[in-house]
């Protein structure tokens, strides 16, 4: 099944923050598991997001600001998200391109809705290909 905005949007955790200590509004925090990852979404006052702005609805943002999580909670790096997802989620990245590794980000800024689902429609292909169908994979064979 495709994951689309509706289903992102319906099927995340919501988290609502009403004030940051900076004195920004942010008005979701959308965390949707798939897999051992998360697709993170944040929107809101001072976030990569457009507008940036606090609305009252997350459907009503143009582009949005997205992270992928590993199953610690952490961002991944750029060469794991490459390595993983491929060029085309690893080129929505901040850092991408980026010579210097210090330089890099995994956050991406700015993604349109059509953007999100793909990189979502990524994870959950990249994570449904890695379970063996029969549940039988080579780590459960003894050595000769």
């Amino acid at each position: 099944m495709k994951i689309t905005k509706n289903t992102i949007i319906s099927e995340s955790h919501n988290t609502r923050t009403e004030e940051l200590d900076s004195g920004w509004k942010r008005s979701y925090n959308l965390r949707l598991p798939i897999g051992e990852y998360t697709l993170s979404i944040a929107v809101g006052d001072g976030m990569y997001c457009s507008p940036r702005t606090t609305l009252p609805n997350v459907a009503d943002y143009e582009a949005v600001e997205c992270a992928i999580l590993t199953p610690k909670g952490g961002l991944m790096d750029l060469s794991e998200v490459t390595a993983t997802f491929g060029d085309e989620v690893a080129s929505l990245c901040e850092g991408y391109g980026f010579t210097d590794f210090h330089m890099s980000s995994t956050v991406l800024p700015y993604i349109i809705w059509e953007e999100v689902e793909m990189v979502a429609n990524r994870i959950r292909t990249t994570v449904e290909a890695s379970v063996p169908a029969d549940g039988w994979n080579e780590e459960m064979c003894e050595p000769f």
